[in-house]
C-alpha cells in the first residue's frame, strides 16, 4: 500500500516521469537565468575596455 501511494497523485493517477521536454525547459530556463548576467558582464568590459583605451593616448 505504501509503495502504491508514493507513485500516485491526490487522485490516484501514475505519477509522470521526468522527460525531455522537462530538460529543455530547465535548459531555457537556465539560459534566461545566465545569459543577461553574461551579456551585462559583457557590456561593462567592453566599457571599461574603450574608456581605459581612450584614457592611456
Amino acid at each position: 500500500m505504501g509503495k502504491d501511494r508514493e507513485n500516485s497523485n491526490d487522485k490516484g493517477a501514475p505519477k509522470d516521469d521526468f522527460t525531455a521536454k522537462d530538460l529543455i525547459a530547465f535548459m531555457i530556463a537556465s539560459f534566461q537565468l545566465i545569459v543577461p548576467a553574461v551579456l551585462i558582464l559583457m557590456g561593462v568590459l567592453i566599457a571599461f575596455y574603450f574608456l581605459v583605451r581612450f584614457w592611456a593616448r
